[in-house]
């Protein structure tokens, strides 16, 4: 070993010490150009949030190098705890750079850039409307991006993002959880069709959930239990089990109305066998037989015009299914969990923050709608000319009027391309002046205080 060469202790800090640099630059350069950008005024505070975060936890692997100059430590001893902190160094960027690409979605100039400016207008609507109307302070809102996947996924601090899958990903996952800056990953498929990005009220629902009030996940919980109390032991089990994304299948429909039930019926779509089955263990879903007939069971209670296929339509589906077509055990029980669908929409509806029921959190109401209506025909002519778009329910009618538009033209390619890109137009004119600020300077010494000691304090490799 003695007759290689090795690089002296002093050298070898000097090489890691000039990557922290440069990274230190690296995040430096990039939120002073962004800060400055008015494309990206939403983001402000994210910027005031991350840039915090990211200079403590770089200044706390800076430190570490000055203790290990320090330290007296052999050669071998000062390249073996190098390459420890090169790797945090590594983990840090990784993440920064994580983040970095999605907000840089919104540089482009061509068709991705303005769908995504869309989507961010109708996060902003879904989000900022149930705390409004609850009276209470406003946590940051999410970041939105998109990703080449089917369908849309949020990652309300309870999981790691679908996009990262490497070995260290799951301490950057931890990472993006505790950050106060929530994100949804939205299908690459809405450039070609902006309708897809109706899937953020969904999405955003999640962060509603876990954000508008510490009680409301076990709160909705107990009224979905409450609604089943008097049925068979499967359904009294398998509602509540069910309760996260029903309460964001819940927002969604209060927030943009049947067009939820329309995107949610286009991903789950298939032979009798995969609509209907036998729940396993973890499902976070109904089967899409029973989702499908809670959305219709939802705008019904909601009081929405042609609210859909129910549970009374969706029984007389099975009942209607040639022999072998479900199994018969899973189509009992199928049954057993349409019946009590109408009782766990009504339930829904009652679940309250602050004496204010999920109807009213969301926003909804007739005027919306009509909007709606209206706007769905605008969508289908050359240069359209929108009203009343500086409101805060605009982008959702947008969105309730860009499937719907979507749905008359199915058949059309050219009314339906136009409808797409007068869709993406209106949206990022949606909304009255604001940003995805919180009501309230988050602690970022503290945040970031932990999340140095998380990313930095990391297990070794």
């Amino acid at each position: 070993m003695t007759a290689w060469p090795v690089v002296p202790p002093t050298a070898r800090l000097d090489r890691s010490r000039a990557t922290i640099t440069l990274l230190r630059a690296e995040i430096g350069q990039w939120f002073d150009t962004r800060a400055a950008d008015e494309r990206f005024a939403l983001f402000k505070q994210h910027f005031v949030i991350l840039r915090q975060v990211f200079g403590t936890i770089v200044d706390r692997v800076d430190e570490q190098f000055d203790a290990l100059a320090g330290s007296g430590g052999t050669a071998g001893e000062i390249h073996a705890a190098c390459r420890d902190l090169d790797r945090r160094r590594d983990l840090v960027a990784r993440t920064f750079r994580w983040y970095r690409a999605k907000y840089d979605q919104r540089d482009r100039q061509d068709l991705p850039g303005k769908v995504i400016r869309a989507a961010d207008q109708l996060v902003r609507s879904c989000w900022e409307e149930p705390f409004t109307v609850a009276g209470v302070d406003r946590p940051s809102g999410p970041l939105a991006y998109l990703d080449d996947r089917f369908d849309a996924v949020s990652t309300p601090r309870v999981s790691v993002p679908s996009d990262l899958r490497a070995p260290d990903d799951e301490l950057i996952g931890e990472f993006v959880r505790q950050l106060p800056i929530p994100v949804v990953a939205l299908p690459a498929t809405s450039v070609h069709e902006p309708w897809w990005l109706v899937l953020c009220a969904h999405e955003v629902g999640h962060h509603v959930q876990f954000d508008l009030d510490p009680g409301l996940v076990g709160r909705t919980r107990e009224a979905i239990s409450g609604a089943v109390l008097d049925r068979d032991e499967d359904v009294r089990t398998l509602w509540p089990s069910w309760s996260l994304e029903v309460f964001a299948d819940a927002f969604a429909v209060l927030s943009v109305g049947t067009a939820a039930a329309y995107a949610v019926t286009d991903l789950e779509y298939g032979p009798p066998a995969t609509l209907a089955y036998w729940p396993g263990d973890g499902d976070r879903y109904p089967p899409p037989a029973v989702r499908l007939a809670l959305h219709g069971e939802l705008a019904r209670a909601a009081g929405l015009n042609d609210p859909g296929p129910g549970a009374q339509d969706v029984t007389g589906w099975l009942d209607r299914l040639p022999a072998g077509g479900v199994v018969p055990a899973v189509a009992d029980l199928t049954r057993r969990l349409l019946a009590a669908t109408a009782a766990v929409a009504r339930a829904l509806l009652t679940v309250e923050v602050g004496g204010r029921d999920l109807p009213r959190l969301c926003g909804l109401s007739a005027g919306q709608f009509t909007t709606a209506d209206q706007w769905r025909n605008l969508l289908v002519q050359q240069r359209p000319v929108f009203a009343g778009l500086k409101t805060r329910p605009a982008a959702r009618s947008a969105i309730a009027a860009g499937v719907a538009a979507f749905a008359g033209a199915i058949d059309d390619p050219v009314r339906r391309d136009l409808a797409g890109r007068n869709l993406v137009d209106l949206l990022v004119r949606c909304g009255p002046p604001g940003t995805l600020a919180a009501s309230r300077e988050p602690d970022l010494v503290a945040i970031g205080g932990r999340l140095a000691d998380l990313l930095v304090g990391g297990v070794p490799r």
